[in-house]
């Protein structure tokens, strides 16, 4: 599985090396409007290929990214966002079970020393051994997060929580 990526929900296997026309026709079925290039994810993993394979569904949907290893490293990304380029992000994707600082504890950090980017969307990438769906649930409202999605990520449920919490007028 190292040379291929999964793409949509229906778990059609496509090579790394297939061709950028082959990605065009798999991203013009799963969108139903075309995103602005505006329109940027903040993806926050420490496990590298769910990172990669993240960033790789939001560009299949049209979103550019922007990645961070870290919660730290997410921080000062988005100080320096925030400083230089306002509502450059539309969205935050992050693991709940980074190693030195939770996704959980990121986004409290978040809400806290940004308040003017309250309505940004957080959104919690957990697995099902994470916790149990109800804790979860408490968990990521307690944080500040406003969704959650489960990994692995299907594009289907991506764009569904995308189309949900990104606003049209939204920077």
């Amino acid at each position: 599985m190292e040379n291929t990526q999964l793409l949509n929900s229906d778990y059609r296997i496509y090579q790394i090396g297939d061709s950028d026309q082959d990605l065009y026709e798999i991203a013009s079925k799963s969108r139903s409007k075309s995103v602005s290039k505006s329109k940027c994810v903040l993806c926050v993993d420490d496990n590298s290929i769910d990172l990669k394979a993240t960033v790789s569904l939001l560009s299949t949907l049209g979103y550019s990214t922007i990645s961070a290893k870290s919660g730290q490293e997410a921080i000062g990304i988005i100080r320096s966002e925030f400083e230089l380029k306002p509502c450059r992000i539309s969205m935050i994707l992050i693991g709940c079970n980074l190693q030195t600082m939770s996704g959980f504890d990121v986004s409290q950090e978040i809400r806290l020393m940004f308040p003017q980017i309250s309505n940004i969307p957080i959104v919690a990438l957990a697995t099902l051994a994470t916790l149990p769906l109800e804790v979860l649930h408490d968990k990521y409202i307690k944080s500040g997060m406003k969704d959650y999605l489960i990994k692995p990520l299907r594009i289907k449920q991506l764009k569904n929580v995308l189309t949900q919490w990104i606003n049209d007028d939204q920077c």
